[in-house]
C-alpha cells in the first residue's frame, strides 16, 4: 500500500525480480539505504549513481556495501525486536551481542552440532538419562576443545569466547541468535537489488535463478562476490604509477622514506605484482642522493650480489640501514 508506483494493471511477477523479504513479504527499504538511493549531489545535484559495471570502481563499490550491511545490521535488530516481541525478560543481550561480533554466522553451523550432542540412548531408563544429562556438558566441552584444535577449521583465539558463549545459551537464546543471522541473510539480499541500476538489478536476479535451480538459496556473500568481481578495479595499476612516480619531499628523512617504500610494496605484493628484487631497490635508491648512499655504504649496482646475506643487498638490507639514522635530503654533514 505505500508502493507510489503500484499498478493495479501489471502482469510482472514482482516475487520473482529479487529474493524475496526475509519474512516472506516485501520490505520497506530501511530509512538511512532510501537516504543513499535518492540523494543528490550537493554541487550539481545529479542524482546519486547505483552501482553497475561500467562507472564503479570495485574499492569504492566495497565502501558502499559495507555500509548498507551495517544499515541493514541495525534494521535487523530493530525488525526482529519489534516482531519476536522481545522484552528485557528474554534475555536477548547475549544474542545480539554474539551476533554483533558473528553476524555472517560463521561459527553457528560449527557449534550448532556440538550443541546436538547427545548420550541418551532410545532404551535408556530415567536413571540412564539423568546420569547421561549431567555429562553432557563434559562431552560438548570436549567436543568444542577437539574442534578448536583442528587447524583445518580455521579457528582464531578471538573465537574461543564466542563458542564458549554459544555452547552455554539457553535454547531459547541460540534460537534468537539463529533468527537475528537468517533475517540478516536474507535481508541483505532482499535490499541490495534497490542499490543497484535495473541492468545489474537483472543480472543479479538471473544468477540466483541459476544458483536455485538446484534448491540451494543464494546467500549474500555470493550476490557481494558477484557485483565487486565484475566491476573495474584500477587501484593496483593506480598504486604501481604511483609507487613509480612518487618522488621523495624535500626534507623528507632518508629512514621514513625507506619504510614508505617497504610499505607500499607490500601492499603492491598483496595484489600480486611482483618484480625483481633490483628493481624494487632501483625506484627506491632513485630518490637517495650520493651523500645518503656514501653513508649508508651502499655498493655499486654490479657488487650488489656480493652484499649483506645470501639473497645479496637488498631494500630489506637498507631499510635496516637506514633506521639507524635520521638522514634529510638537505642534510649532508651530520646525519
Amino acid at each position: 500500500m505505500d508502493d507510489p508506483h503500484f499498478d493495479h494493471r501489471s502482469a510482472k511477477r514482482f516475487d520473482r525480480q529479487r529474493a524475496s523479504g526475509p519474512f516472506g513479504v516485501d520490505e520497506i527499504l530501511p530509512k538511512k539505504i532510501t537516504a543513499w538511493v535518492n540523494r543528490k549531489h550537493p554541487e550539481t545535484q545529479k542524482k546519486q549513481v547505483l552501482l553497475n559495471f561500467v562507472d564503479w570502481q570495485r574499492g569504492q563499490a566495497a565502501r558502499i556495501l559495507s555500509d548498507f550491511e551495517l544499515y541493514v545490521y541495525e534494521w535487523t535488530l530493530t525488525t526482529v525486536k519489534f516482531r519476536e516481541s522481545l522484552d528485557k525478560q528474554d534475555k536477548r543481550d547475549v544474542a545480539q551481542s554474539i551476533f554483533a561480533r558473528d553476524r555472517n554466522g560463521r561459527l553457528v553451523p560449527l557449534i550448532r552440532g556440538i550443541r546436538s550432542l547427545t548420550l541418551e540412548g532410545e532404551e535408556d531408563d530415567a536413571d540412564a538419562r539423568a546420569a547421561a544429562l549431567a555429562n553432557l556438558p563434559l562431552l560438548q566441552r570436549n567436543a568444542l576443545d577437539e574442534l578448536v584444535a583442528d587447524e583445518e577449521n580455521g579457528l582464531t583465539d578471538e573465537d574461543r569466547p564466542i563458542l564458549d558463549t554459544c555452547l552455554d545459551m539457553t535454547q531459547t537464546e541460540f534460537a534468537l541468535l539463529e533468527t537475528l543471522i537468517r533475517v540478516y541473510d536474507h535481508a541483505r539480499c532482499h535490499f541490495v537489488f534497490e542499490i543497484c541500476e535495473p541492468a545489474v538489478k537483472r543480472f543479479l536476479n538471473a544468477t540466483r535463478i541459476r544458483y536455485e535451480e538446484n534448491g540451494n538459496r543464494m546467500p549474500f556473500s555470493v550476490y557481494r562476490s558477484t557485483l565487486l568481481d565484475r566491476m573495474q578495479n584500477s587501484s593496483i595499476l593506480d598504486g604501481l604509477i604511483s609507487y613509480v612516480l612518487k618522488p621523495r619531499e624535500n626534507g623528507c628523512p632518508l629512514s621514513l622514506w625507506v619504510a614508505e617504500r617497504v610499505a607500499e610494496r607490500r601492499l603492491l605484493n598483496e595484489d600480486g605484482i611482483e618484480m625483481g628484487e633490483d628493481t624494487w631497490l632501483e625506484l627506491v635508491l632513485a630518490f637517495v642522493t650520493p651523500e645518503e648512499k656514501q653513508t649508508l655504504r651502499v655498493p655499486a649496482r654490479d657488487q650488489r650480489a656480493e652484499n649483506g646475506d645470501a639473497a645479496g643487498y637488498a631494500v630489506a638490507t637498507l631499510n635496516g640501514d637506514a633506521a639507524g639514522y635520521a638522514v634529510s635530503h638537505n642534510v649532508n654533514d651530520h646525519l
